[in-house]
């Protein structure tokens, strides 16, 4: 008798950021971390999210 279940969707494969693509955003958040310093505080004193944001994403490509 024929296999009568349905397929499932295989999930993606892991993947890795290249180390270029990696020197690149690291580049890119570093001058908008320099553009935001230099613009000074609009409220609060707490971390810029962008870095919380850009560590989450390094460690899960990691």
């Amino acid at each position: 008798m024929a296999n009568a279940q349905l397929t499932l969707i295989e999930t993606a494969p892991k993947w890795k950021l290249d180390p270029h693509t990696v020197e690149v955003g690291r580049a890119g958040i570093a001058k908008a971390r320099a553009a935001l310093t230099a613009a000074g505080p609009t409220c609060g004193t707490g971390p810029v999210e962008s870095e919380f944001v850009f560590d989450l994403f390094t460690q899960q490509a990691a």
